[in-house]
């Protein structure tokens, strides 16, 4: 018998597929597609040095923020595919390791981060990232059954110049009868060329998420597009960053 994770997991899967077009056929060739979506094709590692994380393959690059407080492990995942019907591949992974009794730290309800994971991954692109898309994903969500809480569509996402992308804040209920959500999802996706990258966690309902949201704009302002040029060529960082990048 499926327990309530497994449900949450298939409902939210089903939904993602429709959301993002991933059940549609007719990609493009591989002669036609960009060398990130050749890189879903044949991930490759990349290099990390210090506190910095190179793909060339896929052209982006991630420095860990030194501030964190929920997701402080972060790591290039294991390119192993995922999500709906397998096409989500994972790029960065970032685990909750619980908080470090700092005066500084947020905490969640449990007092424990340690079952928290965001996850950024890559996709191929099945259609548009724009306002328009807001209304469809919407739909195809609530079709699949899962409670839309938020949708919106974002222009300078965290702060970041020209990154355009979809947030959702998705509800996920144990049953039919429930009257409250066990769990939520928060999810930002944003193309980029013929791919799409999806950031996205999940936390139980009613978690204090001053941390996860934190630790949220941290790590996705320190994932890089290579066409961005470097990471600090001008923009401002996060609260927490500017001191740790002179």
């Amino acid at each position: 018998m499926l327990n309530v994770q497994q449900l949450t997991l298939s409902t939210i899967l089903i939904a993602s597929a429709a959301a993002m077009g991933c059940a549609s056929s007719g990609g493009s060739t591989t002669r036609s597609q960009s060398p990130r979506a050749q890189w879903i094709e044949s991930p490759s590692r990349g290099q990390a040095a210090d506190k910095q994380i190179r793909i060339p393959g896929l052209a982006v690059s991630f420095e860990i923020p030194d501030v964190l407080y929920v997701f402080r492990d972060c790591v290039e995942a294991a390119h192993s595919p995922d999500g709906p019907g397998r096409e989500w591949i994972p790029v960065i992974q970032c685990d909750g390791t619980g908080p470090s009794g700092g005066e500084d730290d947020f905490d969640d309800e449990g007092g424990d981060g340690s079952d928290r994971t965001m996850t950024i991954y890559v996709a191929h692109k099945k259609q548009a990232i724009n306002e328009r898309t807001v209304e469809t994903m919407r739909a195809d969500f609530e079709r699949a059954g899962v409670t839309v809480a938020e949708i919106a569509y974002h222009e300078n996402y965290v702060d970041k110049e020209n990154r355009r992308g979809i947030e959702a804040k998705l509800q996920h209920f144990g049953g039919a009868d429930s009257r409250y959500p066990t769990s939520e999802t928060l999810r930002f996706t944003f193309a980029a060329d013929d791919v799409v990258f999806i950031a996205d966690t999940e936390y139980p309902f009613g978690t204090d998420v001053s941390g996860i949201l934190s630790d949220w704009q941290r790590i996705l302002w320190s994932f890089q597009l290579d066409e961005e040029g470097p990471l600090y060529g001008g923009e401002a960082a996060p609260a927490g960053e500017e001191a740790a990048a002179e």
